[in-house]
């Protein structure tokens, strides 16, 4: 029974460091796929994937052509003071891109 457990351990252990040793070299060669090595300092380098832009106008919409935004007395603190900003650039947020995106799944044009 002790020669079975032995090598239960063994076959553990040994699968386990097996795992480290394949973590680590993939870990490595991720490392060397984004950056180079100068010496023995790893620099890194830019992604090089195209960034795509969201949806935004690329010059100011009319003010009619814009729907209104939520009224800033409906929040508090500094939440108050952007959508109060908000109300007073509509045109301006109109040609900012919205980062999180919600072009794609609820149509949206831009920050507006």
């Amino acid at each position: 029974m002790k020669g079975k457990s032995a090598i239960l351990f063994f076959a553990l252990f040994g699968a386990a460091l097996a795992a480290l040793v394949f973590m680590q070299r993939s870990r490595t060669l991720s490392v060397e796929r984004h950056s180079s090595v100068v010496g023995k300092e790893v620099i890194p380098q830019p992604n090089t994937a195209p960034m795509q832009v969201p949806a935004h106008y690329e010059e100011a919409p009319s003010l009619s052509s814009l729907g209104p935004t939520l009224p800033p007395e409906q929040f508090t603190g500094k939440a108050r003071d952007a959508y109060q900003v908000a109300r007073e650039i509509p045109q301006t947020l109109a040609q900012l891109p919205c980062y999180c995106h919600c072009d794609r799944g609820m149509g949206h044009k831009s920050l507006h």
